[in-house]
């Protein structure tokens, strides 16, 4: 039962912080001073999806102990743990392949003159956090319902 703990703590900490990502680490207040929001980016979100990248892959490798403990494919538990862990490495693919790509062109650019494209790669940036977040929940989702599950249906 501790794993089945450790799982959700993980993807439930990944799913909290995706959210919070998207919801409150992008004010819109930012939306009109590159300077400020490149600043803001920077310091701040780059490390945070650096910590969602950490908590996904420990999830992840819960789910797999737990994956790897049974040995009955057949039971409803062990097919919502490992649909869980495949929404959690989407998750992680999407943070690693889309997100952090953006994350690193945001670093490489200057905050006092940024490419005329910036804001459209913080749509972006926008949309894949949101796409990672759906995935996210949808972890955290099969995560808690596989642990809430009598284990011999």
């Amino acid at each position: 039962m501790i794993f089945y703990f450790l799982n959700i703590l993980f993807s439930g900490l990944a799913l909290g912080g995706a959210l919070v990502v998207r919801r409150y680490l992008n004010p819109p207040s930012l939306e009109d001073s590159s300077q400020h929001y490149f600043n803001f980016h920077q310091q701040i979100l780059y490390p945070v999806d650096t910590w969602l990248l950490v908590l996904t892959s420990m999830a992840a490798a819960v789910a797999l102990g737990l994956l790897a403990n049974h040995h009955v494919w057949v039971y409803l538990p062990t097919k919502l743990m490992l649909e869980g862990l495949i929404c959690g490495l989407v998750s992680m693919v999407v943070l690693v392949a889309a997100i952090r790509s953006i994350d690193r062109k945001f670093s490489s650019w200057s905050p006092e003159d940024p490419p005329a494209e910036w804001r459209d790669r913080r749509s972006q940036w926008l949309r894949w956090h949101t796409l990672q977040a759906i995935f996210s929940f949808l972890a955290f989702s099969f995560y808690v319902i596989a642990a809430l599950v009598p284990h011999n249906l």
